[in-house]
C-alpha cells in the first residue's frame, strides 16, 4: 500500500493521459458529417489494431493461464445485448471494452508499482503511449454517435477514473490475491468485446456508408498503428504483471 501512495503521482498522469484525446474534441467548433464519419473510421482502425496486434497476442501467449474462453465470453456478451435489444448505438460495447481495459490496466501499473519503482515508471512510460489514442478512439466514436463534445470528453475522464479505480483496488487487493488472476482474465474480455465492436459494429457501419475517403481513413490507422508497433515495440506492447 506505501508504494501506491508514492507513486499516486505517477498513476494520476496515466489517468489523465486518456483525457488528451477527450480534450482534442474541443479544437474544432463544428463536426460534419463526413468529419464524423471520418473519425469513425480512424476509431474503428485504432480498435482492431489494438486488439489484433497488442491484446489478443498477450492473451493467447500466456502459459500461466487459460485465458481465450475469457475472449469467447466477452464476444457473446455483446451479441447477447445486441440480441436483447439493448444496446443502443455503435459505442456502446466500445465505451464498455475501453473500460474493462482501463481498469486491467491500473491494476497492472499498481501492480508494477508494488514490485519496483523501476518497473512501475517503465510500464507507465508504455501505457502513455498507447492510452492517448484509447482517449481518442473512445472520445471521436461518442462525439460521433451523440453529436456532443461534453458527453465525448466524459468519455474520456471514463477512462481515467477506471484507471485509478483498477490501481486503487490492486492496492487494497495485494495481500488476498495475485495481481495476474484479475488482469488477465480481465484483458482477455475486453479483447472479446472489442474485437465484437470493431468487426460486427463500426467495420459494417464504414462498409454501408460506401464513403471511399472514411475506408482510407480506416485502412490509415490499421497501417499507422502497425508502424507504431514496428518502430516503438514493447512500449506499445507492454505486458501485464
Amino acid at each position: 500500500m506505501d508504494g501506491i501512495i508514492t507513486s499516486f503521482p505517477l498513476l494520476m498522469a496515466a489517468s489523465f493521459a486518456s483525457m488528451i484525446g477527450g480534450l482534442l474534441i474541443f479544437f474544432r467548433k463544428h463536426w460534419s458529417e463526413d468529419s464524423l464519419m471520418s473519425m469513425i473510421s480512424i476509431g474503428a482502425g485504432l480498435l482492431l489494431s489494438i486488439t489484433l496486434f497488442h491484446m489478443l497476442p498477450q492473451v493467447a501467449g500466456n502459459a500461466q493461464q487459460s485465458l481465450m474462453p475469457f475472449v469467447v465470453i466477452g464476444y457473446l456478451f455483446l451479441f447477447a445485448i445486441d440480441l436483447a435489444g439493448h444496446g443502443r448505438g455503435k459505442a456502446d460495447g466500445a465505451v464498455i471494452g475501453f473500460v474493462i481495459h482501463a481498469f486491467s490496466e491500473g491494476v497492472s501499473l499498481a501492480a508494477a508499482f508494488q514490485v519496483s519503482p523501476q518497473l512501475g515508471l517503465s510500464i507507465l512510460i508504455a501505457l502513455l503511449f498507447h492510452k492517448i489514442p484509447e482517449g481518442i478512439t473512445m472520445a471521436s466514436l461518442l462525439l460521433a454517435v451523440t453529436h456532443r463534445k461534453q458527453t465525448a470528453f466524459l468519455g474520456s475522464v471514463l477512462l481515467g477514473v477506471a484507471t485509478l479505480a483498477g490501481a486503487l483496488l490492486a492496492a487494497v487487493m495485494e495481500r488476498f490475491i495475485t495481481t495476474a488472476s484479475i488482469t488477465n482474465p480481465l484483458l482477455a474480455l475486453s479483447a472479446g468485446v472489442f474485437l465484437y465492436v470493431s468487426t460486427s459494429h463500426l467495420i459494417p457501419h464504414i462498409r454501408q456508408a460506401k464513403n471511399m475517403r472514411a475506408g482510407f481513413y480506416f485502412f490509415g490507422a490499421v497501417l499507422l498503428y502497425m508502424l507504431l508497433s514496428t518502430v516503438l515495440g514493447p512500449a506499445v506492447h507492454h505486458h501485464h504483471v
